[in-house]
């Protein structure tokens, strides 16, 4: 998500892991310098759409760090994602997984930004089809 030149967010979103019903946000981040403004449910918004635009999936995943977790755990509830049970180990850290059913709790409505342009247009740039 861009701020006219500034790279102000970004997600990384695999389709079909780890099943074809499935989407996972393997990577979501927001720039430390915008907290608070709505930057990460806004781009939360923009992968919901990119994930019902280009897929099929039932539920969309993600794991979250365990040292990222007093941060990252309320906002993720706040959006409608529940614990799954699952923790997995990767090198040097470990994740508790989450869920969202995608079907029941579509977030609609228009968010503030930090730029008048409707944020499918800041959405460009020398990025993957699957990287927000």
């Amino acid at each position: 998500m861009w701020n006219g030149a500034d790279l102000v967010a970004f997600a990384d979103i695999l389709f079909g892991y780890p099943d074809p019903a499935a989407a996972y946000i393997g990577l979501f981040i927001v720039h430390g310098d915008h907290p608070g403004k709505g930057l990460g449910r806004e781009l939360h918004d923009a992968v919901l759409a990119r994930v019902h635009r280009q897929s099929s999936a039932e539920r969309l995943r993600l794991g979250i760090v365990e040292k990222n977790a007093a941060a990252a755990e309320p906002f993720w509830r706040a959006l409608g994602y529940l614990p799954t049970g699952e923790r997995k180990t990767v090198p040097l850290r470990q994740t508790q997984q989450y869920r969202h059913p995608l079907g029941t709790a579509h977030r609609t409505g228009t968010l503030k930004s930090t730029e008048s342009r409707p944020v499918e247009d800041r959405l460009t740039g020398e990025l993957s089809s699957e990287t927000l």
